[in-house]
């Protein structure tokens, strides 16, 4: 036994190796003789610890398995060897996914953490002695982020302890947190861990479930009263998690539900004192996830449900100062995170928060941050744009959550008159969160002015500030999310009243149209310097993003007016961009126009029997794309045309479900415009025609004709040919009846002509 516990010294990797070998076969061995050596063996086996081999580390591993079998882990010193288990269990990936090890001997990292992973399980499923030992002892390792990656086979054998000692009914499941020289982490620090990891439950190997079943099963020792709601809850939260994934999850609704359970837990203890002590620990743990923003994202948001639930005003302006003094502002994350965990406190704390926001404003914190001219500032230091960024987002996610019977009066002597002063401002950062807070501004009135009447006098000024914004972007780049958050901010602004002039509705869609239409394509290479420049997926989000915008924006301008007239006045915008000499800008235009037609016809409501008046017109203006060069123009205008129709006959009195046998034939007629063969084309053209002719009224022929006139100098000779072939069709199928039109339609045509 000397022998082999002296070759442990040598620090060459077989020797090693080989008197790991040994030793286990000793220790398994159990004769009376290896008692007397447990302390021995305990002392000499820390050498091999601290190797770095992976191989030396499988067999260190072998030899702890079998020491936990014979009661060497209960004894001083035997804690070391439980961490090395679970440090192991931590351990990173040495190979991405799909690589192998070119060496088939070589022990690769995840080898080893599985290897670790199944000896835990084995401690606390059939070494029976060691349960003392590992209750509640394990609980240690789940707050440091070093063990992060281990948390899931940690919860998994802490539920297996909870469990065995719940069910034996002893009295060492509930837990002592404040027993002297204990190292465990408190109550609240555990709940709030486990929440944490539950909002983002893929991560580290899977944590969220079994972060969730563990805060289940320590129930009575996080608080007793949270034990009928969380078993009631958990399970629930649990399924839906079984059947998604982190593709399919729904991130915001996830995050909103753990949120509600966690204010659900507060309202059910009831005890301001614990609900104080957790707000206190929480804001003390937030450094812990610096290198964690998504975690320290919703941790701010944790903090804002404790303090709504904490009638100690003291104590929250105590956290609103920690918070707000702590806050890294450099970071876009955290900065958001702030202030949506601070809007949340406002719900419950209106005065409180806003009291604190101007006190912060206007302390020593933002001349430290400005430093002596700026000369003063060292290059970590925080700008003082980004704390006013800071400062300017919470009072948006105040105005959010502010109580609805509060919020109007605070408005504009509260809230807008300390954001107001940064409107000039250049600082792009600044600019995102201006913009974003008076959007959010803009939604939590409009949530409020459901149950009383409000005029926003301010209305106007805040959209000249952001069309502002929109004038001042490059219109050959897009690189900010500025259009994006423009666009969303006016989409909640145009909901208020008073509403905007018919002037004012040009101005904001001529801006916004142009602002978006004319950008290049997404797959344009950026010349900027690549520090600058957008990665190909962050630039096809962006653009998707402020498109949704675009889009969210005109449908709130429509459905002010869902008339005839109402459609015209937002269709002559997109109008011109219909016959840019330009792919893309036809395809953004007429894709534009398909979903505002969806839209237009999801929420019609035919009351009277209404004239569709300007179908001929929008017709006329959109059948010659069918034979666009760009085929993705050809299938959104077919759409356009088939959801034209069907508005018609709702204004006709058939109901949303009819279906028309001759409409539905221009499902048909879009398939086979995927054919680029011009032939086939206007064949398909002439069928569209025919389809057409049978529904449209004859009072709107005359509107048709016109407008296919215009059509036959159409920048694209594709669609100049296809109105002469509508033309042609039209006239054989419904010329009888536009004879008191020969005259006119001459005349028109003669024009047309000598234009060409």
């Amino acid at each position: 036994m000397v022998f082999v516990l002296q070759r442990l010294e040598n620090s060459n990797e077989r020797n090693r190796m080989g008197s790991l070998a040994v030793l286990r076969h000793l220790i398994n061995a159990s004769t009376s003789i290896m008692e007397t050596k447990k302390l021995l063996i305990l002392a000499s086996i820390r050498q091999p610890l601290a190797d770095h081999s992976n191989k030396v580390k499988k067999r260190v591993v072998q030899v702890i398995s079998a020491m936990a079998h014979h009661g060497y882990l209960e004894l001083e010193g035997g804690d070391l060897l439980v961490r090395f288990i679970i440090q192991h269990c931590a351990l990173p990936d040495t190979y991405h996914r799909g690589q192998r090890p070119p060496d088939p001997e070589e022990v690769t990292n995840e080898a080893l953490r599985s290897m670790c992973d199944n000896t835990l399980h084995l401690f606390t499923t059939t070494v029976g002695r060691l349960t003392d030992v590992l209750w509640p002892m394990l609980l240690c390792y789940l707050t440091p982020n070093q063990y992060a990656s281990a948390t899931t086979p940690l919860c998994k054998s802490l539920i297996l302890l909870a469990n065995k000692k719940r069910a034996a009914q002893e009295a060492s499941f509930i837990i002592n947190f404040n027993a002297q020289g204990s190292s465990l982490p408190s109550q609240y620090i555990l709940m709030i861990r486990l929440l944490v990891n539950a909002a983002l439950p893929f991560r580290c190997r899977g944590h969220g479930a079994p972060s969730l079943s563990l805060l289940n099963a320590l129930s009575p020792n996080i608080h007793p009263k949270a034990e009928p709601l969380w078993e009631n809850e958990i399970p629930k939260m649990l399924s839906y998690l079984e059947e998604s994934t982190d593709d399919s999850l729904d991130k915001k609704k996830w995050e909103e539900s753990l949120l509600q359970m966690l204010s659900k837990t507060l309202a059910a203890i009831d005890d301001s004192q614990w609900t104080g002590q957790l707000a206190v620990e929480a804001t003390r743990y937030l450094p812990t996830y610096n290198n964690a923003l998504e975690e320290k994202r919703f941790l701010y948001r944790c903090i804002g449900v404790i303090l709504q639930q904490c009638y100690n005003k003291e104590l929250v302006r105590k956290q609103l100062q920690e918070i707000l003094i702590s806050t890294r502002h450099n970071d876009a994350i955290e900065r958001t995170g702030v202030a949506m965990g601070i809007g949340l406190c406002a719900s419950s704390h209106l005065d409180g928060t806003l009291e604190k926001l101007e006190e912060f404003g206007k302390s020593d914190a933002f001349r430290k941050a400005s430093g002596i001219f700026g000369l003063l500032k060292d290059k970590n230091d925080v700008d003082v744009e980004k704390m006013k960024s800071t400062l300017i987002l919470c009072y948006g996610y105040v105005a959010l959550h502010a109580p609805e019977d509060q919020l109007l009066t605070r408005i504009d002597s509260d809230i807008l008159q300390n954001i107001s002063k940064n409107f000039n401002t250049k600082d792009l950062t600044m600019k995102l969160s201006l913009i974003h807070s008076v959007g959010l501004i803009a939604k939590a009135i409009s949530q409020s002015v459901r149950k009383q009447g409000f005029l926003f006098s301010r209305k106007q000024e805040l959209m000249g500030v952001m069309m502002d914004f929109i004038k001042a972007e490059p219109t050959d780049v897009m690189r900010t999310p500025v259009r994006h958050l423009v666009l969303t901010t006016c989409a909640n602004l145009i909901n208020l009243d008073p509403p905007l002039t018919e002037n004012e509705i040009f101005d904001l869609l001529k801006t916004c149209l142009n602002g978006v239409y004319g950008l290049p394509t997404v797959d344009t290479p950026d010349k900027a310097k690549d520090e600058e420049a957008l990665d190909p997926q962050q630039r096809e989000v962006l653009y998707s993003d402020t498109f949704n915008a675009l889009h969210e924006l005109l449908r709130n301008v429509l459905v002010r007016d869902l008339s005839p007239d109402g459609l015209q006045s937002v269709f002559k915008h997109i109008e011109s961009w219909l016959s840019s000499g330009q792919d893309h800008e036809r395809e953004r235009a007429v894709k534009t126009t398909a979903e505002l037609l969806q839209f237009y016809l999801d929420n019609l409501s035919v009351k009277n029997l209404v004239t569709f008046h300007n179908l001929g017109a929008l017709v006329g203006r959109l059948s010659p794309r069918c034979t666009d060069p760009n085929p993705e123009v050809r299938r959104a205008a077919i759409d356009c045309i088939y959801r034209l129709m069907y508005i018609q006959l709702r204004y006709e009195g058939f109901s949303l479900d009819y279906k028309d046998d001759s409409v539905e034939g221009l499902l048909d007629v879009r398939e086979k415009l995927s054919n680029p063969d011009h032939s086939v084309l206007y064949k398909t053209c002439s069928e569209l025609t025919k389809i057409i002719s049978k529904r449209l009224p004859q009072q709107q022929l005359s509107t048709l004709l016109f407008m296919l006139f215009d059509g036959l100098v159409d920048s694209q000779s594709n669609c100049s040919r296809a109105s002469s072939v509508i033309l042609n069709t039209l006239l054989k199928n419904r010329g009888a009846g536009l004879q008191d039109l020969v005259h006119c339609t001459f005349i028109r045509f003669w024009e047309t002509n000598r234009s060409l």
